[in-house]
């Protein structure tokens, strides 16, 4: 391309990118990154999105958290899928409080979660059989107005019946059937 006198732009970069961080060649991508860079190209959400998906999704989290600081500071603004991708991954590895953390920022920041964020955390927290901090979380989901699917309804009351806990999973369900219904009426 630089050859013929054409300049990649962020377009070319992030496609390239793409790619790469879904065969897991994340040193590969973060270097194709830092070219960016060097070739006066600004990143923007979609090619930080392919990026913090390759690294999640390669148990890379830690620089995945990294990265969505540079991002920051770089002007880009963090989306849902952004924040749903990192809290997904710190779900997979246990680590709910910095996932709750970054929920919490993510609300902080206007970008309003979506039910794939919640039941990722849902579903860290029934795993851990931490049930007030998944009802609460289940509470700020739907005040928030975002609905349980199938699935986190399933997940959550799963969770609660291989615990031997058929009581709290019929609360559970009663209280998201409370709150559907007061939602409906508005």
């Amino acid at each position: 391309m630089v050859e013929c006198a054409i300049l990649p732009n962020v377009v070319t970069y992030s496609t390239i990118l793409d790619p790469l961080c879904k065969e897991g060649r994340t040193a590969e991508a973060l270097n194709l990154l830092e070219a960016m860079s060097n070739s006066d190209v600004k990143p923007d959400i979609v090619t930080y999105n392919c990026l913090m998906y390759g690294l999640c999704h390669s148990g890379q989290w830690r620089e995945a958290t990294r990265l969505l600081d540079k991002m920051k500071d770089q002007g880009v603004r963090p989306n849902v899928v952004t924040f749903s991708t990192l809290v997904d991954a710190l779900c997979k590895v246990r680590r709910t409080k910095e996932a709750l953390s970054l929920l919490d920022l993510m609300i902080q920041s206007d970008v309003k979660p979506n039910v794939i964020t919640y039941t990722s955390s849902l579903n860290a927290l029934c795993k851990l059989s931490q049930w007030e901090e998944a009802t609460r979380l289940l509470k700020e989901m739907v005040s928030l107005k975002v609905f349980p699917d199938t699935t986190t309804l399933n997940l959550l009351l799963d969770g609660l019946d291989k615990r031997e806990m058929t009581g709290k999973a019929y609360e559970t369900f009663e209280l998201v059937i409370e709150h559907l219904k007061s939602l409906k009426k508005t």
